[in-house]
């Protein structure tokens, strides 16, 4: 549970940062 929550928020970060 917690590692695609993490994971979603990776991605949402990554494409901030993009």
């Amino acid at each position: 549970m917690s590692l695609i929550f993490l994971t979603h928020n990776i991605c949402k970060f990554v494409q901030n940062n993009s």
